[in-house]
């Protein structure tokens, strides 16, 4: 019979038990303390510009600045302050058109030889392409008219975006039978806590009422002069813009800032003849208030001179005529009776 092979169980493969992966503890992240962002000392304007030790002057030794290391020499060609000895309209000039002249709040610094009015860079004050970065006082007013000073002199500095300086010129006459001027009155009023070290922040009135006075009244002559700072280092390419109306100021203002500035008054550099001027057109309807403005004398003087000839040569030839007619004593004068 036919042998069967034996048929053996199938063999399992033996199942090992899952082996589970061990869990480690959840690592927390370390918590670091909040870190707190440094806070600064709080920035104080700066009054004054670095030292420049090769620049130091004072207005003791004015005579001297001519001498000084600065950036520039003070004893340059076109140096100011100027003496306007004579000026002549020039059509070429235009009217000053001022913009943004408002009411704002501005610093007033103590600058040691002046006091300044700072403002901020958003304020949008400017003529031309010029826009106002600070003003200053000088007392007495630095540049004269026919050899005339004024007791005060403010400057309005402007900046164009290519860095050109342009200078508006204001004339102020103390006259004590006038009441405060508004234009200084906050300033004045904010001069007993001003330090060296102690700027100001002030309200400022702005210069609107006063420029929009000038358009108005036709008033709104200027001359224009080419130029330089009046204090060290006395750089030049200056634009001056001297306007020939002068304004009041009373005896105590006056007295108020002058306190603060001292005499800061340059000598005359330069003494300058047919100075080119704006003169506003007349305008139908406007009461106009007669400025001051002075034509060149030479013209005068020219038409004296031939006044003078033309006397002269007439007795010339009133001589010449009595000589050739032999006429003697009342009877040459009678003679010409008929002339």
């Amino acid at each position: 019979a036919p042998v069967e092979a034996p048929v053996s169980a199938p063999v399992e493969a033996p199942v090992s038990a899952p082996v589970e992966a061990p869990v480690s503890a959840p690592v927390e992240a370390p918590v670091s303390a909040p870190v707190e962002s440094p806070v600064s000392a709080p920035v104080e304007t700066p009054v004054e510009a670095p030292i420049d030790t090769n620049c130091i002057w004072s207005y003791e030794n004015t005579a001297t600045w001519s001498t000084l290391d600065c950036s520039q020499s003070c004893g340059g060609q076109l140096q100011s302050p100027v003496d306007i000895a004579s000026y002549i309209p020039d059509p070429s000039l235009q009217e000053l058109e001022f913009k943004g002249y408002a009411p704002t709040r501005a610093l007033l610094v103590d600058r040691g030889y002046t006091i300044e009015v700072q403002f901020a860079d958003h304020y949008e004050a400017q003529f031309d392409i010029f826009k106002l970065k600070q003003i200053h006082f000088h007392m007495k007013d630095e540049n004269t008219f026919f050899g005339v000073q004024n007791d005060l002199g403010v400057y309005l500095i402007h900046r164009s975006i290519n860095d050109i300086t342009a200078i508006i010129s204001l004339r102020f006459q103390i006259t004590p039978d006038k009441d405060d001027n508004p234009l200084f009155s906050s300033l004045v009023a904010s001069l007993s806590d001003l330090t060296p070290t102690n700027p100001i922040s002030f309200d400022f009135p702005g210069f609107e009422k006063l420029f929009d006075d000038l358009k108005d009244n036709n008033t709104n002559a200027y001359v224009n002069v080419h130029g330089s700072l009046t204090t060290p280092p006395c750089t030049e390419g200056v634009e001056w813009y001297l306007l020939l109306e002068t304004f009041p100021i009373s005896s105590s203002q006056a007295d108020a800032i002058f306190a603060r500035t001292k005499t800061n008054t340059r000598p005359i550099q330069r003494k300058l003849a047919s100075v080119s001027a704006f003169v506003p057109p007349y305008r139908s309807g406007v009461a106009t208030k007669t400025i001051a403005v002075k034509y060149d004398p030479s013209y005068m003087i020219a038409f004296w001179i031939v006044l003078g000839l033309l006397v002269a040569v007439s007795f010339a030839l009133i001589g010449l005529f009595l000589k050739r007619s032999g006429g003697k004593g009342d009877t040459s004068y009678s003679s010409l009776d008929h002339y």
